[in-house]
């Protein structure tokens, strides 16, 4: 299951850079080309697929939101699939009725008393009367 989320968080960056590139070749943070050592680092890549850096950075975004949306929908999917996660949305959507007997829908809380007996309390040496000299 943490896999998943490893999967997410890389689609999430490539989008990211690559659409730093998208957004504009000539992107700079602080004085630093960014965009163009974006750009250089896809001419490594880019003609062992036969495009050009841009064309690889496009489809490269593009596939990757494909990814992510896809991935997000199986993670999802296997977190609501879950038959006890899937009682609390039938008994707020669907039903509007909790089986309390369930442990998994509440727990159930015995009321407190009022007062404890005495064998519960705690009693300190100081707490105890002293004792009563006879005159």
């Amino acid at each position: 299951m943490k896999i998943l989320i490893v999967l997410e968080g890389t689609a999430i960056f490539v989008i990211a850079v690559s659409g730093i590139v998208i957004y504009r070749l000539d992107w700079a943070l602080f004085g630093l080309p960014i965009g163009s050592w974006i750009l250089s680092l896809g001419d490594l890549v880019a003609p062992a697929f036969n495009m050009s850096s841009l064309q690889f950075y496009r489809a490269l975004h593009l596939v990757m939101t494909y990814f992510f949306v896809f991935e997000l929908v199986v993670h999802v999917g296997i977190l609501e699939f879950n038959p006890h996660v899937w009682k609390y949305h039938k008994s707020i959507f669907w039903s509007g009725k909790e089986d309390l007997s369930d442990s998994r829908y509440a727990e159930i809380l015995k009321p407190k008393p009022k007062h404890l007996p005495d064998s519960e309390l705690w009693h300190d040496s100081s707490d105890t009367p002293s004792e009563i000299i006879k005159d």
